[in-house]
């Protein structure tokens, strides 16, 4: 794994960041760390809803993205058809594992929108998972 300095993969900025940590792996696919605080972004006193995973994966797969790349790649969300939730919030003090991998097939390409397959773990758990479309327009 290669960790990587947030601001060089993520359009985002400030408290719009809501990764901790982020790194790819030998396959492509980008492994993010996001530590649930009392100071974590939409944290209520009993944790942060679970349906704010989108966002955290979301930005996993701006850093997918951006690395494959070679460069900061805005895209947008245009679609989640599948999307299972199996906690209703993350609680403090959790240690969230966001990953996003393509899965849009080789040598398929529909247009500027890539697939993506992203799971959430607290340690072997498997919180949430979903599918996700986004839209990248051309570099």
């Amino acid at each position: 794994m290669t960790p990587l300095v947030l601001e060089d993969v993520l359009p985002h900025r400030g408290a719009a960041i809501l990764l901790d940590e982020a790194s790819i792996g030998d396959d492509g696919s980008a492994t993010c760390i996001v530590r649930i605080t009392a100071h974590s972004r939409f944290a209520t006193p009993s944790g942060v809803p679970a349906v704010v995973c989108l966002e955290y994966m979301a930005q996993a797969v701006a850093v997918q993205a951006s690395v494959a790349v070679g460069g900061i790649h805005g895209g947008w969300l245009a679609g989640c058809p599948e999307l299972e939730l199996f906690v209703d919030a993350f609680a403090l003090g959790d240690v969230l594992r966001v990953q996003a991998r393509p899965s849009t097939p080789p040598g398929h390409t529909f247009g500027a929108i890539r697939a993506f397959f992203c799971t959430v773990h607290r340690e072997e758990s498997l919180l949430a998972r979903a599918s996700l479309f986004v839209y990248e327009p051309p570099t």
